[in-house]
């Protein structure tokens, strides 16, 4: 779902890798939140960045419409 890659000492990057277009669910969000807690204390900038067509379409609006989470 969620790809680092350090690029330097002082930079990395956090990819997207959620589907198509990025959107964004319950699981998703849940992992990228640990993803950035675990980089929060560090003293380094942070790219973020998407695959596919889009960095997010945002939120999950099939699931919602599904009734899911």
């Amino acid at each position: 779902m969620i790809q680092r890659k350090q690029v330097s000492d002082r930079v990395t990057v956090v990819q997207f890798d959620h589907g198509p277009v990025g959107a964004l669910d319950l699981e998703f969000l849940l992992a990228l939140r640990e993803e950035l807690a675990e980089l929060a204390d560090s003293d380094i900038a942070l790219v973020l960045t998407g695959t596919g067509s889009a960095f997010s379409a945002g939120v999950d609006l099939f699931r919602i419409l599904d009734g899911g989470a």
